[in-house]
């Protein structure tokens, strides 16, 4: 075991043998003598810092102890990442650093062995802590740690902190706001400590990375005139180290070019002193004032400077080679006495000049992809240097051309390089600036000169095509190149116009194409018609304005330029010129569906083709080629199905179609369409895509008329039309030995696939068609009838088209469209995919039921309502994988937040309750559908593995005697598959049912609870109401098999049932059941001829043995717990002799009379006595009693009945509902007293 002290020794030794050095300030003098600010210490131990460099991401070092910490060292310097955004400055700031842990005296572990792993790790701290000093701007304690590092290390640390300023830490950071995400912050002290901490001269690119810095600083608010001036005194310090030409290059990197003039020379000194470096920023200095002030004197100058470096014999190449390539820049921009005779000379009387200029701008451009992978807009400007070299060249000394055409060669494979590259990689789709507009509706030009991102990071980013179609090789110089290589710069030039929508000038390079590389041309040709067709679309409108821009005045169905029926003649002329000189090129014959594309996408999206603007295009339709006509049959087929019976489509195209003219319309196109197809049929009466177009058309056309109107000839119709389908497949079957295997299709096939299941368009399937199953056998007899090896070839295109086009399939057919699909091609191996997604379902369907169960017995009668439980029944596998079935328990469109785990939100109570309505409403009144909340638990069954989840339950009532079964319902489930999704229907069986009796057997009951309430506020009319309210684990029962009213001296006069009612499923009990609840308001009068009225009240008796039951009664507005014998408070019934009530009839007569004489000569301030008195004292419930006693017992007419109402309201809602505090409480003597006068008036 090795000793502490040896490591320690060890290590040390190490660290002395590489120069490493505590980090302790020394007085060696930095290269750039600018002070350093010295601000208070900071602990050495980071916070919040970057993270430094692992030692696992940094590759393994080779050789000796000593070789491997410098390596290693040296790559964590070069991997540094510093940051100096406010955020970060500010935690560092408040965060108080960690303090060293102290040394532990166990025995050290195997990594502490390692005398390289524990330099290392001793040199990550100290990385670390100049990271933080760096954030805090601690520049004297990074100036003390690059001192301490050997000069290569130090100028590697120097660098990598002065690139990693430029850039800041983005993570996280959305694309949109990226333009406000905090940039690193530094100040004018900053900058210059910066400049101040160089280990060693700058050099030209520390010099352009401190003008970078420096430009940030200045776009963050700092000063240019404190820069200027802190500059003027350190370049007139003798011991700064920083000299003014240095300056200007800070300047100028900085953006700053003007300024930079305060610290150059004179351009004659200059040129005196053969200062080349000075010259050049001279240079740059005056067209930047050129750029400014548009002098002619500041370019010649910017010449003249240029034309004197060119002149001297001591300058070196890299000098000489920029002059070049600057001098050819200016040379079309001065004076032709200057520039242009120039450039002259130097390829007739300098022609060493001119091959000099050549080789160098050749060279950069050569290497432009490998030295500036990442500045496009540099080698743009290199590649537009050697065009216009090459067309001086020609230009002055065309015979001199002709002896360098090797060279010529040379620089068009140069462009050649550049222009395949932003084939593939250049985003932009325009050669010049196109107009947009912002987020706000503000309008700008997009510039396409503009450098795209590539879409690998390690990949150069891409020339802009425009830039490159505007230096391509053209004129003379294309036809000096050596001819092997034309073909290849066609192709190239056409398909880079292509690229940004100039098909008019890419057709001439298609042309040259044709002659020699016709398989080429013709690739190329299809994507000409498909640009054309992009850019002649009407309906393919621009979207230059974001949805949440507002302009005023703007209405986004006018964001278009509508479509004129001038405007579309001229685009299908246009098209009919370009396929004349298309079909004239030696190529091979253009893909049909293009054809087709390009005519229907030209066409008015609202408008139905007419015959004469067909022929117009394609020529006559008997020379037309079958399947180009074919298409275009179908694709009108598709629209007269589609959007031309949309209002939607007719109203943004601006039409103002109604209803009955689009019905007109369609029925027009459909007219046309049978018309095209019996020109087409006369002159080609064998061509099977002709008779599968006719087939189509029959269908959709029937369909159509029948969705207008239902017609009993339907079906007749639709039958005749899958015949001809069948026909249609015979007559290709006749042809396919004709056919070369890439021309075979089973389009015949798959046509009449789709339309048997109710539409010829595989997306227009849904679960209203109506299918034809038989023709399934039909479709696999015709495939399997074709020479064998075609049946084999088309019975494979079949079947992998099931799985292919699966997820174009409606959801709610995928089942059907496989399992239909699967009686046609078998077990074929090329439906392996769509086997498993059909075995998926089978598995769904099999693993999950539909269950209804009638809630008592099957003998359910026709005059009383029963229930009916619907169950999902399945696997607890499916109710894990599926995450339950919560969801179909959900009507998501009208909740304020629902997801449905990537399919579209769906009101499943109310889609399933529709459906039941719909099936059962000719046998059954559907009363109610119930639903189990969301958080619904499956029950176990006795099976095992299955298990059961209460889904809803039916209340229906029979609608007749001879009803006998409850019809299957359906529920619809949805899972996701790989096409997206399905909709696997589950039904129930249909369940037997007897009728014929009036009341069937009684429905099960638990829990009953029964409350009787007396209610005498009606005895003045001899009437005794008891209100009779029940709940029920179950559906509570009639009242005669719940109670028996039997009271002496009454008669039960009538029985009001308001119905059973479904509230709930019950969430308490441990068995499924619902909650019911069932009221009567059942009418007591006393009885004739009594000896005696009576007196008290005997409430009803219960018949069901457990039922919980309840007395109450009403005393004022309150209800009053009694027993099941009350006492009365009125009178009722009539005793047997009568003339007592006679005299009281008299008596009470002469009463009346008086009073009415009283009333008339009363004082007007008198209250008038009468059955209503204002209650003492007024009470909420006195007051409310007497207002319900009026509302039941005085002939109010409707308006003050009304108002009363809303007083009794008002009053319950202050007193007993309590919501609003604030208000001021009712005075209701007051309110008692009016409505008494009221009563009584």
């Amino acid at each position: 075991m090795i000793r502490k002290t040896e490591l320690a020794l060890a290590v040390a030794g190490l660290l002395a043998s590489c120069h490493i050095s505590p980090l302790t300030a020394q007085n060696a003098p930095s290269a750039t003598k600018i002070k350093i600010p010295v601000r208070p210490g900071e602990p050495e131990v980071p916070s919040t810092v970057p993270k430094t460099p692992s030692e696992t991401s940094l590759p393994k070092a080779a050789g000796t102890p000593e070789e491997q910490i410098t390596q290693q060292r040296l790559a964590k310097l070069k991997a540094l990442k510093f940051d100096r955004r406010p955020s970060t400055i500010l935690k560092a700031w408040a965060n108080l650093p960690k303090s060293p842990e102290a040394k532990s005296d166990e025995e050290p572990s195997e990594n502490k062995l390692d005398p390289v792993k524990e330099a290392i790790r001793a040199f990550e701290m100290e990385l670390t802590t100049l990271q933080r000093n760096v954030t805090l701007g601690n520049w004297s304690a990074v100036d003390a740690f690059l001192k301490n590092l050997e000069e290569d290390d130090a100028k590697a640390g120097y660098s990598q902190l002065l690139t990693s300023m430029q850039t800041s830490p983005q993570k996280g950071t959305s694309t949109q706001l990226s333009a406000y995400a905090e940039k690193n912050e530094l100040s004018v002290d900053d900058v210059f400590a910066l400049i101040g901490l160089a280990p060693v001269e700058l050099d030209e690119k520390m010099i352009a990375s401190i003008g970078g810095i420096m430009r940030m600083s200045l776009t963050a608010g700092n000063d240019l005139e404190q820069f200027i001036r802190q500059f003027h005194e350190v370049a007139s310090a003798a011991d700064s180290g920083l000299k003014s030409l240095e300056v200007a290059g800070l300047l100028i990197s900085a953006g700053q070019a003007i300024r930079a003039g305060e610290f150059l020379p004179e351009p004659e000194l200059a040129i005196e002193k053969s200062d080349y470096d000075a010259l050049n920023l001279l240079v740059q200095y005056f067209l930047a004032l050129h750029q400014k002030e548009s002098k002619t004197e500041h370019l010649e100058q910017a010449w003249q400077i240029t034309q004197s470096t060119l002149a001297a014999d001591d300058i070196d190449d890299k000098q000489k080679q920029e002059a070049l390539k600057r001098a050819v820049s200016l040379a079309p921009k001065v004076r032709e006495e200057l520039g242009q005779t120039w450039l002259d000379e130097s390829f007739t009387t300098h022609p060493e000049r001119g091959m000099e200029i050549l080789a160098t701008i050749g060279s950069a451009v050569s290497q432009g992809l490998v030295l500036r992978a990442q500045d496009p807009s540099q080698r743009g400007r290199e590649l537009e240097l050697q065009h216009s070299a090459v067309n001086a060249l020609l230009n002055a000394a065309p015979e001199q051309a002709n002896e360098w055409n090797s060279t010529l060669d040379l620089l068009a494979r140069n462009w050649l390089r550049e222009a395949s590259h932003s084939r593939r990689y250049d985003s932009s789709t325009s050669a010049s600036p196109t107009l947009q507009r912002d987020i706000y509706g503000n309008l700008f030009y997009s510039s396409s000169r503009t450098s795209s991102s590539s879409q690998r990071s390690r990949t150069p980013r891409a020339v802009p095509t425009g830039v490159l179609l505007e230096s391509r090789p053209d004129g003379k110089w294309l036809e000096l190149v050596d001819p092997s290589m034309k073909p290849e710069l066609s192709g190239l030039m056409a398909n880079l116009y292509l690229k940004v929508n100039e098909e008019d000038k890419a057709f001439p390079y298609i042309e040259q194409l044709a002659e020699t590389h016709p398989e080429v041309a013709t690739k190329i040709a299809e994507e000409f018609l498909t640009v054309w067709t992009k850019n002649h679309d009407p309906n393919n409108k621009s979207r230059r304005s974001s949805v949440y821009m507002f302009s005023y005045g703007f209405n986004r169905r006018a964001q278009g330029i509508p479509l004129t029926r001038s405007k579309q003649d001229r685009n299908l002329k246009e098209l009919s010129k370009w396929l004349k000189r298309l079909r004239a090129l030696p190529i091979k014959k253009l893909d049909e569906d293009l054809i087709t594309k390009a005519f229907t996408n030209t066409h008015g999206e609202a408008e139905v083709y007419r015959l004469e603007t067909i022929e117009s295009v394609f020529g006559s339709l008997t020379e037309l080629d079958p399947m180009t006509l074919a298409e275009l049959i179908q694709k009108m087929r598709q629209n007269l199905a589609s959007v031309w019976r949309i209002p939607a489509t007719q109203e943004r195209s601006g039409t103002n179609r109604k209803e009955k003219d689009i019905e007109a319309e369609v029925k027009r196109g459909y007219q046309v369409a049978r018309k095209v197809l019996d020109r087409a049929i006369e002159s080609r009466p064998e061509h099977w895509a002709m008779q599968l177009a006719k087939a189509a058309i029959n269908h959709d056309e029937n369909e159509y008329r029948n969705e207008l109107e239902q017609s009993s000839e339907f079906t007749d119709r639709r039958d005749r039309a899958l015949t001809e389908f069948h026909k249609a497949a015979e007559m290709y079957a006749a042809r396919v030995s004709e056919l070369t295997e890439d021309k075979e299709t089973a389009k015949p096939f798959e046509v009449w696939f789709y339309a048997s299941l109710g539409a010829c368009d595989i997306g227009k399937l849904n679960e209203a068609k109506q299918p034809r199953l038989q023709e399934a056998k039909l479709i696999r007899e015709a495939i399997n009838a074709l020479p064998e090896a075609a049946a084999d070839r088309h019975m494979a295109m079949f079947a992998n088209s099931l799985f292919t086009r699966l997820s174009s399939v409606n959801p709610a057919v995928k089942y059907r469209f496989l399992r239909t699909g699967f009686e046609i091609v078998g077990d074929h191996k090329r439906a392996r995919e769509a086997r498993k997604v059909f075995d998926y379902y089978n598995d769904l369907v099999t693993e999950i039921k539909l269950n209804t169960v009638i809630d008592g017995s099957d003998n359910i009668g026709h005059e009383q309502p029963f229930g009916v439980f619907v169950n999902i029944r399945h696997t607890r596998e499916i109710e894990r994988e599926s995450g339950g079935f919560s969801r179909y328990l959900q009507n998501q469109n009208n909740m304020t937040y629902s997801y449905n785990y990537g399919r579209p939100k769906e009101n499943y109570r109310e889609k399933f309750e529709n459906g039941v309505r719909e099936a059962l409403s000719e046998q059954f009144d559907v009363i109610s559908v119930t639903f189990s909340k969301e958080d619904v638990t499956s029950e176990a069954t006795d099976e095992y593995g299955w298990r059961v989840t209460p889904y809803a339950y039916l209340l229906l009532k029979s609608n007749g005697p001879e009803v006998d079964s409850i019809p299957s319902v359906h529920l619809d489930l949805d899972f996701l598959d790989t096409s997206g999704y399905a909709v696997i229907p589950i039904e129930t069986s249909a369940v037997p049912v007897v009728s014929k009796s009036k009341s069937g057997d009684s429905r099960p009951a638990e829990n009953v609870r029964i409350t009787q309430i007396l209610d005498e506020r009606q005895a003045e009319e001899g009437r005794l109401i008891i209100e009779v309210k029940a709940t029920a684990l179950g559906l509570v029962p009639r009242l005669d098999e719940l109670l028996k009213i039997e009271s002496p001296g009454f008669e039960v006069a009538n029985v009001d049932d308001n119905g059973v009612a479904v509230s709930q499923f019950d969430v308490e009990g441990t068995e499924t059941a619902v909650v019911s609840e069932r009221n009567w308001m059942v009418t007591l009068q006393g009885e004739d001829g009594l000896k005696k009225l009576p007196t008290e009240l005997q409430f009803g008796q219960p018949l069901i043995a457990t039922a919980n039951t309840e007395y109450q009664r009403y005393v004022d507005a309150d209800l009053s717990s009694v027993e099941q014998v009350v006492q009365l408070e009125e009178q009722y019934g009539q005793t047997a002799s009568h003339w007592p009530w006679y005299l009281g009839g008299v008596v009470t007569l002469i009463l009346v009379v008086i009073a009415i004489i009283y009333q008339t000569t009363r004082p007007t301030t008198q209250i008038a006595t009468n059955r209503f008195h204002v209650p003492s004292p007024a009470t909420a419930f006195t007051v409310l009693g007497l207002l319900r006693n009026i509302e039941s017992n005085n002939g109010l007419n409707s308006k003050s009945r009304d108002e009363l109402v809303g007083t009794i309201n008002r009053l319950e809602e202050f007193y007993f509902l309590n919501e609003n505090e604030q208000a001021n409480e009712p005075e209701l003597a007051g309110i008692a007293r009016d409505w008494v006068n009221r009563a009584t008036s």
